[in-house]
């Protein structure tokens, strides 16, 4: 059913992940559909997709389902994140990992996209790891943000130019958030200055 292409490449990855002495991997991947036609599960591999927005949330829930229901061990990477998420639907995850990007081209996150990751995660008691903002950090976190490259991001993902000493008056939406490129080491990775770190359970073999 694997002879050529993507099926192949992801049977013969399963294989050698599958072969003794076993570890634990959290292969991820964009081929959500792909992947629930492979008929083995290996209890110490952990099959994981990226989202970056809804659009790829909507197209990935129901394959990464499917897997969850054939007794895969499933998670997801919302990183980057680049726009707001709803994720009624994903209960059946085991972990869940979010973050900003990074790199010369970089667009910021809005920090309640994270905030509401979170809380999903903590409402279906599945594990959450902040991995990074990113490029960009809130600018109430950052000293002196004017002396930075400076936007102001919408929740639903719009961006606007800002300058820091521009007055909060300004801000002509209630969620809007000013963000200061401060680069990703100084960016750090606390959510509301707190560091989340949960990971999966590895499975005893």
């Amino acid at each position: 059913a694997h002879s050529s292409g993507r099926g192949k490449l992801f049977a013969d990855m399963l294989e050698a992940m599958g072969t003794p002495p076993p570890g634990c991997a959290y292969p991820l991947f964009d081929w959500a559909g792909g992947m629930s036609r492979w008929p083995n599960v290996f209890p110490h591999i952990w099959l994981g997709c990226s989202v970056e927005d809804q659009k790829h949330a909507d197209e990935r829930r129901e394959p990464m389902r499917k897997l969850a229901e054939m007794g895969w061990l499933t998670w997801v990477s919302y990183e980057p994140a680049l726009g707001p998420i709803d994720w009624t639907g994903w209960e059946f995850l085991r972990w869940v990992v979010s973050g900003g990007e990074s790199g010369a081209g970089a667009r910021p996150n809005h920090p309640a996209w994270h905030y509401s990751t979170r809380d999903f995660a903590a409402s279906n008691s599945i594990p959450y790891l902040f991995k990074q903002w990113g490029a960009w950090a809130p600018s109430s976190d950052v000293t002196d943000p004017s002396r930075f490259e400076q936007a102001t991001l919408l929740p639903d993902g719009r961006v606007r130019e800002w300058q820091a000493d521009f007055p909060e008056t300004r801000l002509i939406h209630p969620e809007m958030r000013p963000m200061s490129r401060v680069g990703k080491k100084a960016a750090g990775r606390l959510l509301d200055g707190v560091e989340h770190n949960a990971m999966s359970e590895v499975a005893t073999l």
